[in-house]
């Protein structure tokens, strides 16, 4: 495991790389791109039993796309299936910590990050706030995450990390109205100029904020992640606080991927740390302009890769070769997926998708899927599926129901174990389903 005060020194180096190399041709980031996934790949094939049948299916004029198609297509399922086989033989020569994810399905899935991809993935952070014309010391608010899934940290290490990325916490899962006043209040004082948020609850936040005519005239920009950003919704929140909404794709197994610069223009691809594939159903590359499969590969992390990875999401390739503004990243057009429904209860607090996902993480690595379904306003059944052979204990489910109750001590909770978890009509699996009008 590790600390991440070791990162710091390694994240601010890596991204001083990126800024010089955003400004790179087209050609220059993939030549950079494929020596890469050269690297990661043949490193797999070496250090990775999961992936070391591949060997045998090479040819010595394979090129590095020949090699990367030697690869199957993986998924959670896959890497769950494939337990420590998934893992480097080298993993004790590694910093690493263990992190997880639900995604849009509520199905968990645990992972392994090497202290060089975390720092990668900061440095990406860093890049794409500097898009927003965000730097490192600049304060910020996060309307993030909740109060269970903060990391520990000591005293020391947080008063050192909130001096170098100065930042308010703000729980995007406690939008009463009361907690919505309680939050304007702490960004007048504070004086963030950046908001680092889920658009559902930040839709939320705006309208409140419109409705009161509240203004936060020292704010630069807000960047959108987490899950999808509808036209309306960004529209609101632009016309609300008066500065430009930037959209960023990122996810918890890579964390940012791609993101919008000021020309709004598309996602750029940060190749430096993903391979992406958009593959049609038959795993064939999709042209530009058509919906497929996003695939990505990880090339920083030596723990546990990830290789040619579904992560259930929706995306396409933009016509548009390069950005006018000059960087040389590929373009996404769009990316579509992780719409989560919210959840509503009787004192009016909204509770978006993403808490049920960190809760249940939370709660038990035995869970193996979950799906919320709210028919009334009073009222949620909560349908659970186990791995094979476990279960949950009172204390356990006790705690579940009371930091829901936290939220509205008057809304019924309904649990019931299940062997699976069923399906829409239109055959997709969705862990948070509102039928309320």
């Amino acid at each position: 495991m590790y600390n991440d005060l070791f990162t710091t020194e390694k994240r601010f180096q890596k991204w001083n790389d990126l800024e010089k190399r955003q400004w790179m041709s087209l050609s220059e980031m993939t030549n950079l791109q494929l020596l890469k996934l050269k690297e990661t790949l043949i490193y797999s094939i070496e250090n990775v039993a999961s992936f070391s049948n591949v060997k045998e299916n090479l040819n010595s004029n394979d090129s590095v796309i020949d090699i990367l198609n030697k690869f199957p297509v993986t998924d959670k399922s896959f890497y769950r299936s494939e337990g420590n086989k998934s893992l480097s033989r080298n993993i004790k020569n590694y910093k690493y910590i263990k992190s997880s994810t639900s995604g849009s399905t509520g199905e968990n899935f645990f992972f392994y990050l090497d202290i060089t991809r975390l720092a990668w993935a900061r440095a990406a952070e860093y890049l794409g706030d500097s898009w927003a014309g965000i730097l490192p010391h600049h304060r910020r608010a996060g309307l993030w995450g909740a109060r269970f899934d903060q990391k520990k940290v000591n005293k020391f290490e947080k008063f050192f990390k909130d001096f170098l990325t100065p930042s308010s916490f703000l729980s995007s899962y406690n939008l009463s109205e009361e907690s919505i006043r309680n939050y304007i209040s702490i960004i007048q004082k504070n004086k963030p100029e950046m908001i680092l948020c889920y658009p559902s609850p930040m839709f939320e936040f705006a309208s409140y904020c419109k409705k009161n005519n509240v203004k936060f005239p020292f704010l630069r920009s807000i960047i959108s992640s987490a899950e999808q950003l509808f036209d309306f919704q960004k529209e609101l929140i632009e016309r609300t606080f008066n500065v430009p909404v930037f959209n960023r794709y990122g996810n918890r197994e890579f964390g940012l991927v791609a993101q919008e610069c000021d020309k709004h223009s598309g996602f750029h691809v940060l190749t430096d740390r993903v391979y992406v594939e958009i593959l049609d159903d038959n795993n064939n590359p999709c042209r530009p302009g058509e919906l497929g499969n996003l695939v990505i590969t990880e090339l920083n992390n030596r723990v546990m890769p990830l290789i040619r990875y579904r992560i259930g999401d929706l995306a396409s390739w933009s016509h548009q070769k390069q950005c006018t503004c000059g960087r040389g990243y590929p373009l996404l057009e769009k990316v579509e997926g992780r719409a989560f429904d919210v959840v509503r209860t009787p004192n009016g607090t909204v509770i978006s998708g993403t808490f049920w996902t960190l809760l249940m993480r939370h709660i038990s690595e035995d869970i193996k899927a979950f799906q919320i379904i709210q028919n009334s306003i009073d009222k949620i059944a909560i349908n659970i599926q186990m791995h094979d052979g476990k279960s949950l204990n009172n204390e356990k489910l006790n705690f579940l129901k009371e930091k829901i109750k936290e939220k509205d001590k008057d809304i019924q909770i309904e649990i019931t174990f299940c062997e699976t978890i069923k399906l829409t009509k239109s055959g997709k699996k969705r862990f948070v389903i509102s039928n309320l009008k």
